[in-house]
C-alpha cells in the first residue's frame, strides 16, 4: 500500500514539476532518487517514471504549451515595435526643417478556435492621416507638428495619441483560404510603397487565397472591399466612397536559388469623381470641380476617377554572385510596379506611374551584422492614382506628379533591432513659373526595435 502511495505521489509531483516548468534534472530527479533509496520505487520503476516525464516535457515544448497556464492565455500573442527617427527636409525655396519623431505600435492576437482568430492593434499617430503613425517630439499629435489650420502646436511634453490601428476577425475554413473583416493590414502584395503607404490599414473585408499547385509553385488571389467614406445622411451632396480590388498572382521557385513573384491588380473606385478631396490629400490629384458640401460650395472636388490596372513583379536570387561572396551578399532582387488609370473619365495626361529598383544583402534584417541595401526610382503622374494612399515620405507628404530616387541602408545592431538610413531626392514633373521643378531632399535616420 505504501509503495503504491509513494508511486502516486512521485507521479503527481513529477507532473506538477512539468507543468510548472521545473528542471527534470533538479527536483524531480532528487525526489525519485529519495524514493528509490527508501525502497518505495525500484530502480526500474524510477527510470520509467523519469523517461515518461521527459517525454511529457518534450511534447509540451514541441506544442509550445504549458499545462499550468490556462489555454486562453496560451492562445494570446503580443507583438509590437518602436521606431525613433531623426528627419531633415531640404526643400528649395522653403526653409529647411528637422524633426525628431516617434512611432510605437502594439498588437494582440488571440486564437478563438482552430479556424478563427481576432486581432487588435494600437499605434501612435493622428486619426486624420491614416498614412502615418509618426508623432513629432516637442509638438502635438500631428506627425508634422501641426494642428490643422491653427499652425504649429508648441505645447512642450504634450501627451501623445495612441489610436486604434486595427481590429479584425479572421476565419480560415481551409488552410489555403482566409476571410477577414474589420480594420486590418493591407492584403494586397506590392514590392514597393509608391502606390500603397505601409501604415494604411483598410476598413471593410478581404478574402485571401493561396494554393500550392505543385512543389515550388503557388497561386494566390487577394480581394479587398475598402470603405473609404461613409458620410452622415444629413450632409447634402456627399456620397459613400469605396474601393474594390482584385489581385491574382503566383510565386514560382524557378530553381533552388531563384524565386519569381508576380501579380496583376485591378482597382475599382466608387464615389470619388465630383466628391470632396480627402482631408489629408496634399493636392497632387486634379480637384477643381465645384461641388456642394452641406450648405457650403467648394471647388476642391475630384475631377476624375481612379480605376486602375497595376502589374507587379519581383525576382530574387540566393547567392547571386556565387559562394565566394555569398557570405557578404547572400540575396539580391530586382522589382517593379506599374499603374495606369483606366477610368472612363480621366485626365488626358499624367495617367501612368511606375517604380523599379534592386535589393542587395540579406532578404530580411533580423540579427546582428545583417544588412539590406535598396535602391529605387519612381515616377507617378498627377492622376495615375489617388493621392490619399501614396507614400507620405515622398515629396511634400505624398504628392503625385513627381519623380523620386530613393536609397535605403538597414544594418542589424542585434536580434530584432536595426539602424536604417533613408534618402529621397524628388522633384515635380512639371516646371513651375520660376522655371524649376522644386526639388526636395529628405534624410531619415531610424532606430528600429521589434518585440
Amino acid at each position: 500500500m505504501f509503495r503504491k502511495l509513494g508511486m502516486i505521489m512521485a507521479v503527481g509531483f513529477a507532473a506538477l514539476c512539468v507543468s510548472a516548468g521545473v528542471s527534470i534534472a533538479g527536483e524531480t530527479d532528487l525526489l525519485v532518487q529519495k524514493l528509490v533509496e527508501k525502497g518505495v520505487l525500484s530502480p526500474n520503476e524510477a527510470q520509467i517514471l523519469l523517461d515518461e516525464t521527459k517525454q511529457d516535457v518534450a511534447r509540451q515544448n514541441a506544442k509550445g504549451t504549458n499545462d499550468a497556464i490556462p489555454q486562453w492565455v496560451q492562445n494570446i500573442k503580443v507583438k509590437g515595435d518602436t521606431r525613433l527617427r531623426f528627419e531633415s527636409i531640404r526643400d528649395k525655396g522653403v526653409k529647411d526643417l528637422t524633426h525628431e519623431r516617434l512611432r510605437v505600435r502594439l498588437g494582440v492576437e488571440s486564437k478563438v478556435n482552430d479556424q478563427m482568430k481576432v486581432g487588435i492593434g494600437l499605434a501612435t499617430g493622428k486619426p486624420s492621416d491614416p498614412r502615418s503613425r509618426n508623432i513629432s517630439l516637442g509638438n502635438g499629435t500631428d506627425a508634422y507638428g501641426t494642428t490643422g489650420s491653427t499652425g504649429p502646436d508648441n505645447t512642450a511634453a504634450s501627451a501623445k495619441n495612441f489610436e486604434l490601428d486595427y481590429a479584425y476577425a479572421e476565419y480560415t475554413p481551409v488552410k489555403w483560404a482566409t476571410i477577414i473583416g474589420g480594420k486590418f493590414q493591407n492584403p494586397l502584395w506590392s514590392p514597393w510603397d509608391m502606390i500603397w503607404k505601409g501604415d494604411i490599414t483598410p476598413e471593410g473585408a478581404a478574402v485571401k487565397l493561396n494554393y500550392n499547385l505543385f512543389p515550388g509553385f503557388n497561386v494566390f488571389m487577394n480581394d479587398l472591399a475598402f470603405v473609404l467614406r461613409n458620410p452622415d445622411s444629413g450632409i447634402k451632396g456627399r456620397q459613400n466612397a469605396a474601393m474594390f480590388a482584385s489581385q491574382i498572382g503566383s510565386s514560382w521557385d524557378i530553381a533552388n536559388s531563384i524565386n519569381l513573384k508576380s501579380a496583376l491588380t485591378y482597382y475599382k473606385f466608387e464615389g470619388i469623381q465630383g466628391q470632396p478631396r480627402f482631408s489629408y490629400s496634399v493636392g497632387g490629384n486634379t480637384a477643381t470641380l465645384s461641388c456642394t458640401q452641406g450648405a457650403t460650395a467648394s471647388s476642391t472636388c475630384y475631377n476624375y476617377n481612379y480605376d486602375a490596372l497595376s502589374p507587379s513583379a519581383e525576382i530574387g536570387f540566393k547567392n547571386p554572385f556565387g559562394e565566394s561572396v555569398g557570405a557578404f551578399i547572400p540575396y539580391a532582387a530586382v522589382f517593379g510596379d506599374y499603374i495606369y488609370n483606366v477610368s472612363g473619365k480621366h485626365s488626358s495626361t499624367g495617367r501612368g506611374g511606375f517604380d523599379t529598383g534592386v535589393k542587395l544583402g540579406y532578404e530580411k534584417v533580423a540579427d546582428k551584422n545583417q544588412y539590406t541595401l535598396k535602391l529605387a526610382t519612381s515616377k507617378i503622374g498627377a492622376n495615375a492614382w489617388l493621392d490619399a494612399f501614396t507614400d507620405s515620405d515622398r515629396y511634400k507628404k505624398g504628392y503625385t506628379n513627381t519623380q523620386s530616387y530613393e536609397g535605403i541602408l538597414e544594418y542589424g545592431l542585434g536580434k530584432s533591432t536595426s539602424l536604417s538610413l533613408d534618402y529621397y531626392y524628388s522633384f515635380q514633373l512639371d516646371k513651375q513659373s520660376s522655371g524649376n521643378r522644386m526639388p526636395e531632399q529628405l534624410y531619415q535616420i531610424d532606430w528600429n526595435l521589434k518585440f
